[in-house]
């Protein structure tokens, strides 16, 4: 990834934390308009884009209070949190709280975390 000044980083960062919550409302209801039947695969597909952005913006945070040293680390851009929770329950390296968000995942989707991991990010 090539390195981009820190202004054009803020500029595309405050661009795209402002016009993507009102372009995705538009987004959805045209969705839910015209594909009535693919609707919750399509919101099953934002919550894969959500989940591979937040394991990207809180990496850092996610590192250093989710998973013990040595663990699998969370901010692959590729990749989404709950392979990371997934990776780390395999290696037994997730912390207190990260085993309680883990349980809470796993208790809202049974496996989530296991059968979210990732191979190849």
């Amino acid at each position: 990834m090539k390195t981009t000044p820190w202004y054009v980083s803020l500029i595309l960062f405050i661009i795209a934390i402002t016009a993507v919550p009102t372009l995705s409302f538009i987004g959805l209801v045209f969705s839910l308009i015209s594909h009535p039947k693919g609707f919750f695969n399509h919101l099953f597909r934002i919550a894969l884009s959500l989940d591979q952005t937040g394991n990207t913006a809180c990496a850092r945070l996610f590192n250093v209070i989710m998973i013990k040293e040595g663990g699998y680390k969370f901010g692959n851009i590729d990749e989404t949190a709950s392979s990371a929770f997934g990776k780390n329950e395999i290696q037994g390296t997730l912390t207190l709280f990260g085993r309680i968000v883990n349980s809470f995942l796993n208790w809202i989707d049974p496996g989530h975390s296991l059968d979210s991991i990732e191979l190849n990010p």
